[in-house]
């Protein structure tokens, strides 16, 4: 009987053991998850790569900014090392749809077109497997006016030249589906003039010139694009899609001062979507101290004096805003932009 007693009572003390031993198993294992505390957190990137995806091929603008911060990340995330990766294809869908699809470990971020893919998910394009409203917003890197400009020899030299137009006006574009090609079709329906879009050009520099050569009436695209066109007055700046104001556009109308009525509305959900341009993002769902750590370090690296020095060498403007600050921007502008959906998909069956 005691030999029982005692069997029992030395089997109850083993399970007693193995449950402890197993809980603390798990304590141990979360203590090793980002999603803890803040220094926990910090200490999860160090020897660990961050993959930068940069949804176009090598040597671009998008390209260009991943690899000027790659160091400044490390600087700011000791430990961490950058890998800046390209994932070219379907006008920059595909590689954004790697960054939403990744696991949320804080370990994979990406910079993303936002005014392209906001038309490119409202217009149900093929392939978009992402929702820019569950994306983990980090921060904006850039964002500068774009411009409407027009060959110095045409006839559309002015906003009320260009308002009073019977026939198409000839606007140049890289592609069918690039932020300028969907906002020149909700500009030209809110100011009800007449629009021939003329796409396929290799690159905006190449659609800028062709506008130069008198191919076409004019262009649409940023203002860094065509700025040098504009300083030696082949393009003529006739109007600018910009929230604020830009000293180099003194005396060059924003597209809400020219449009009457309810189409102030079409205007507006444009020049927002442009206001967004290029930022910084994480898959959906990623731990708030990691994040909260990333948008920490790009906020230091976007305002270092060295980077920005580096950015102004390399003509790249720099306007960052938080990742906090962009998330409620961006559901206000989802919601606009689903407001002129109806439009772009019209245009495009065209």
């Amino acid at each position: 009987m005691f030999s029982l007693r005692y069997n029992r009572f030395l089997i109850l003390i083993i399970v007693i053991l193995l449950i402890m031993t197993s809980l603390t198993g798990c304590g141990n294992k979360q203590s090793s998850s980002p999603s803890q505390s803040s220094g926990n957190a910090a200490e999860f990137f160090k020897n660990k790569n961050l993959t930068f995806i940069v949804p176009y091929t090598a040597g671009g603008g998008f390209d260009a900014y991943a690899r000027m911060l790659a160091p400044f990340i490390q600087k700011y995330i000791p430990g961490v090392t950058v890998v800046v990766k390209n994932v070219p294809g379907a006008g920059s869908i595909v590689g954004t749809n790697q960054v939403y699809l990744e696991k949320p470990d804080g370990l994979t971020i990406g910079i993303i077109n936002v005014p392209g893919m906001v038309f490119s998910q409202v217009t149900e394009s093929e392939g978009v497997k992402f929702d820019l409203g569950k994306f983990t917003w980090l921060a904006r890197v850039s964002s500068e006016p774009h411009i409407l400009a027009m060959n110095s020899k045409c006839e559309y030299t002015s906003i009320d030249a260009l308002k009073k137009a019977q026939k198409p006006v000839k606007i140049s574009f890289t592609g069918v589906g690039s932020d300028d090609y969907y906002g020149a079709i909700v500009l030209f329906k809110a100011l009800n003039v007449p629009l021939d879009l003329i796409a396929g050009y290799n690159g905006s520099h190449e659609a800028s010139l062709a506008a130069v050569r008198g191919e076409v009436d004019g262009t649409q695209a940023t203002l860094s694009t065509v700025e040098s066109l504009l300083t030696s007055k082949d393009l003529i700046p006739i109007l600018q899609l910009s929230n604020e104001k830009v000293k180099e556009l003194t005396g060059v109308p924003s597209a809400e001062d020219v449009v009457e009525g309810s189409n102030k509305d079409l205007v507006k959900a444009i020049t927002n979507i442009f206001t967004l341009d290029r930022c910084i993002v994480g898959p959906p769902d990623m731990p708030k101290d990691i994040a909260k750590i990333l948008r920490e370090a790009l906020d230091k690296a976007l305002n270092d004096p060295e980077f920005v020095q580096t950015a102004q060498k390399a003509k790249r403007p720099v306007n960052p805003l938080k990742g906090e600050e962009i998330e409620p921007l961006i559901k206000d502008t989802m919601s606009q932009a689903n407001g002129i959906k109806d439009i772009l998909k019209e245009a495009l069956k065209k």
